[in-house]
């Protein structure tokens, strides 16, 4: 479990990641989020230890689910756009590698591995973008130019589009996103497919047990 120390009179806040991969995510997805949203800037101190600045916001349940959603369209619209513009087939943080470990998990099960495998080929027919991998209300901010602020990326990786949606879906609580508003704004610039969707739900599912 990670732990956040805030240091405001340095306008920091020192984060203990759970482990170094997720330290190293958390610097990584920040810094590529920042092309299009708000982010801490996070600087690794050591291998599990984040050192980021405060940034000024409000906590999004403040505002209305309208701007929320406009505002959450905007990210996902500025994800899918970075699809065409980094080589990101082969980096540590793709959800291939993800899935690689998975296998080894759950070599003793012939079904779960035949999911996997296929997954993983279904995944190399569609674009990768930026995940943030836990975008739910308690993850933004709004800035007082009602700007996005996005945090905690400890779940960061490269995967379709579609992956970035089913943690609101599994979880389908009040901190959620408006899966249906979302789903219906990304099918207007790109190729949504449901079935992806579903087998991503189950993906996540494993990742949890």
């Amino acid at each position: 479990m990670n732990k956040c120390y805030f240091v405001p009179d340095q306008g920091v806040v020192v984060k203990i990641c759970a482990t170094a991969e997720s330290a190293r995510r958390e610097v990584e997805g920040a810094r590529v989020f920042r092309k299009i949203v708000i982010t801490s800037e996070p600087k690794v101190v050591d291998s599990r230890t984040v050192l980021m600045k405060i940034v000024e916001g409000e906590p999004s349940p403040a505002f209305s689910d309208q701007i929320i959603n406009a505002l959450v369209r905007d990210l996902l619209r500025g994800s899918v756009a970075m699809s065409l513009k980094t080589d990101i087939r082969t980096s540590a943080f793709s959800i291939q590698r993800l899935i690689d470990e998975l296998i080894k998990k759950y070599a003793y099960s012939q079904d779960i591995l035949r999911f996997l495998t296929q997954l993983q080929k279904d995944i190399d027919l569609k674009p990768l973008v930026p995940i943030h991998g836990d975008l739910q209300k308690e993850n933004m901010l709004i800035s007082p130019s009602g700007e996005l602020i996005v945090i905690d990326f400890e779940h960061f990786c490269y995967a379709p589009i579609e992956f970035e949606l089913v943690n609101s879906m599994f979880h389908s609580d009040g901190n959620c996103l408006d899966i249906q508003f979302q789903l219906s704004e990304l099918r207007k610039i790109t190729d949504i497919s449901d079935e992806l969707i579903r087998k991503a739900l189950v993906l996540y599912a494993l990742k949890r047990v």
